[in-house]
């Protein structure tokens, strides 16, 4: 079976998915950038490097972006015979807006059927879990450990750094 993730941000996949990205070796399409930030891009290709993924941008916009326009790019990757499965963020109450509406774009497109949600973060609650938690293999918490080292221009920023600090920063659940 072949798969792809898509993460919202740069950092997503590699912060809420790890765990899926070592087992199921997807390729990750980050859909929202700072298209002029090299230095982000620059991470995440290093962060995927360590997980032995592959990964692919897509050229839209973080700040207001063009969903009539995401919904279309990603629907051209139905036409992808190699491609049996899909993973986006989980559709949450009370979530991070742009992780919600990618999730519900990738659920529709695809079919509810062939989507498996991870679990991301609700704001004022942290990271979101479930009973189905992704127990990673040995080495698998220190490649995540490894990779998220990528971002450090995410670390370095006061209101993104506890996502790559907190208690549960090894942890991931799938929906």
């Amino acid at each position: 079976m072949n798969f792809i993730l898509f993460e919202p941000h740069h950092d997503d996949a590699v912060l809420f998915a790890s765990y899926t990205l070592l087992k199921e070796n997807p390729l990750v399409v980050t859909v929202l950038s700072h298209t002029d930030d090299m230095e982000r891009w620059q991470e995440s290709h290093d962060a995927m490097d360590v997980l032995g993924v592959r990964w692919m941008p897509l050229p839209f916009p973080e700040k207001n972006p063009d969903w009539d326009g995401v919904r279309e790019r990603i629907s051209q990757f139905k036409d992808r015979r190699d491609c049996d499965h899909f993973f986006a963020p989980a559709v949450e109450d009370n979530g991070h807006e742009q992780h919600s509406l990618l999730g519900e774009i990738v659920a529709d497109v695809f079919g509810a059927d062939r989507v498996t949600h991870y679990l991301t973060y609700r704001r004022g609650c942290g990271r979101s879990q479930s009973e189905n938690e992704v127990f990673p293999k040995p080495g698998w918490a220190l490649q995540k450990f490894s990779a998220m080292a990528c971002y450090a221009s995410q670390i370095e920023r006061e209101n993104t750094r506890y996502w790559f600090s907190s208690n549960n920063m090894l942890r991931e659940w799938l929906q």
